[in-house]
């Protein structure tokens, strides 16, 4: 079940900056994500 806390992490990652950006949750750079969640110590890979 880690994956799925994982991936809920980066959907609310990715929600965070969507609002941070003023943008579109599909429109945020998924290389921004991804750094964030490896701020946050996430296993992106």
């Amino acid at each position: 079940m880690m994956c799925c806390a994982v991936a809920g992490q980066g959907a609310g990652a990715g929600a965070a900056m969507a609002v941070k950006h003023k943008t579109n949750a599909a429109d945020v750079d998924i290389a921004l994500v991804q750094a964030e969640l490896k701020r946050q110590g996430a296993r992106i890979q």
